[in-house]
């Protein structure tokens, strides 16, 4: 794995945090899907709790690969594959506001989130979000 830095250190003691907080998540949903109708549509008649467990485990995961572990890469791998055009079909511009309302979630829940945190949330989040829009046109 990577030798820590205080960014991924920063958003890895941050993530934790706010899946420490059992409303987190489903504030993030509330806010994301009102975010924009697009959106929205994507999640009809999704089940919403199980989803919700799905960005759980998949967040532990993308934190996992942000430290260069093998089974967070690899979830990453798998899951820019299942949101690409051929699978899920979720838009690249999309994750803009996905990412947004992440961040503004993680302000209410983490009582020490500042600025510092902010930068670190976009970096390492933005590193997975490259992966998925990369992966978007590509056949498996």
């Amino acid at each position: 794995m990577n030798k820590p830095n205080s960014s991924l250190e920063l958003f890895t003691r941050s993530m934790e945090r706010c899946l420490s907080a059992p409303f987190f998540l489903d504030r993030f949903y509330a806010r994301f899907l009102r975010s924009s109708e697009a959106i929205a549509a994507k999640f009809d008649g999704v089940d919403l709790q199980r989803q919700t467990a799905v960005l759980r485990a998949s967040l532990y995961h993308v934190t996992r690969a942000a430290w260069g572990a093998h089974d967070g890469t690899q979830h990453l791998d798998d899951i820019a594959a299942s949101h690409s055009k051929r699978g899920l079909d979720i838009h690249p511009g999309h994750y803009a506001q996905w990412l947004e309302c992440l961040i503004a979630t993680a302000r209410e829940t983490d009582s020490r989130f500042d600025d510092p945190t902010e930068a670190s949330w976009r970096l390492q989040l933005g590193r997975a979000i490259d992966v998925m829009i990369a992966r978007y046109h590509v056949d498996r």
